[in-house]
């Protein structure tokens, strides 16, 4: 039998393929995608390959490099036969996803097939890697698992695979990936990409699959946060800015006089407060936030504020991309003015194809800015704070 390790990868969508199945890809894994979408697993299955397009920053007509991706199948993630198969007669290693923090706990009964054929066959350790855009992923994952096991009443076997022979390991993914319209599979990427593991969680694995694009790191939170506080959150006060001066692309905000100066400022706030608490140097973060503004400033990555500013809820969450490092800069006595306006700019998205962009706007509509800023920011209605996004909200609706 071949000794080429294999990875599992849940969800064969443009960040699957074109970030995750092509770093495994790369690595020398024979990549196994396992998708819903039944005619994205024959269209893989029937090609074997798709390619990766590379958009660089360059104006130019031709500004991609290609890379091919070989060698690729997938199944159905409820085909329990195939999993199985990819489970006890191939050389898996790794089982990843892409799927969206919401879908990963309905994936947990493909995952436990995997692992319940491994441990009723005698398989070894295997690593379970969740690449979702939300921190502590692979727990949420885990979690959904062994709930699922205890109340099927799953073999004691199956569960202490589940528990000591799986490595749930956490990570923090980054790479934009735009909506590309090339040929059948094949998808556009931005150049830059990061992926960051817990290598406390890993499990030695046979074959061992090095995957030199990962970073292992036993400080997973810092760059979770970083990822977190800069380029999540310039994505989404550039794209709410964006919006409210009708921009079509990312790039078309980001070079506007008046919204990349607010999203610089946001970065350096939140930056003062992240550099205070985990340790990053001055030069190091100024060279992170440059290359940020940078990657926005991508004429060849199509995205626009819509897609990037959708689920506005979500991302008004109290530790996510806006508030969490307006609150971290609060803790410490910083000035979060800018990232205030990009609180600000959030509350004023309007979307009619966004269930949580409606939801917010008849929220408003139903119980005034003023309640809803308080529930959101969880403050007192005199707050410092809360003063200041309704003010900033105000001058957005009187423009």
């Amino acid at each position: 039998m071949s000794k080429q390790p294999y990875a599992l990868h849940f969800g064969a969508g443009n960040i699957g393929r074109g970030f995750v199945g092509a770093v495994l890809a790369h690595a020398g894994a024979r990549v196994v995608f396992a998708d819903v979408n039944k005619q994205v697993v024959d269209l893989i299955n029937k090609l074997g390959r798709y390619t990766v397009h590379i958009l660089d920053g360059k104006e130019n007509e031709d500004s991609s490099a290609t890379v091919p991706i070989e060698n690729v199948a997938a199944v159905l993630s409820n085909d329990d036969e195939a999993l199985t198969e990819v489970a006890t007669k191939r050389n898996l290693v790794l089982i990843t996803t892409a799927v969206g923090p919401a879908i990963l706990p309905k994936i947990a009964p493909s995952v436990i097939t995997v692992l319940r054929a491994r441990a009723t066959t005698g398989k070894g350790p295997i690593n379970v890697v969740a690449c979702e855009n939300v921190e502590g992923a692979t727990v949420m994952l885990r979690d959904a698992v062994m709930k699922q096991l205890r109340e099927q009443k799953a073999d004691a076997e199956v569960i202490d695979y589940a528990e000591n022979q799986v490595g749930w390991a956490n990570s923090a993914v980054d790479r934009i990936v735009p909506p590309y319209e090339p040929a059948a599979l094949d998808v556009g990427v931005e150049a830059f990409y990061e992926w960051d593991v817990d290598r406390k969680a890993l499990k030695k694995t046979e074959p061992d699959l090095h995957i030199e694009a990962i970073r292992p790191t036993k400080h997973l939170e810092k760059y979770i946060k970083r990822k977190l506080y800069t380029l999540n959150c310039g994505h989404a006060v550039t794209a709410y800015l964006g919006y409210l001066k009708g921009h079509d692309t990312i790039a078309a905000a980001i070079s506007d006089p008046d919204i990349e100066p607010v999203v610089v400022g946001a970065l350096n706030e939140g930056g003062l407060a992240l550099r205070k608490k985990y340790g990053f140097t001055e030069e190091e973060h100024a060279r992170y936030i440059d290359t940020t503004i940078t990657r926005f400033k991508n004429p060849n990555v199509p995205d626009n504020p819509h897609r990037v500013g959708r689920q506005p809820l979500r991302k008004l969450q109290q530790q996510d991309r806006l508030l969490g490092p307006m609150t971290m800069c609060r803790d410490f006595g910083f000035s979060r003015k800018n990232l205030i306006k990009g609180v600000a700019a959030a509350l004023a998205f309007r979307d009619d194809d966004d269930e949580q962009a409606k939801e917010l706007k008849e929220r408003i509509d139903r119980e005034g800015v003023q309640k809803v800023v308080v529930d959101l920011l969880g403050l007192e209605p005199d707050h410092e704070d809360v003063k200041a996004v309704l003010e900033a909200y105000e001058q957005i609706q009187k423009k």
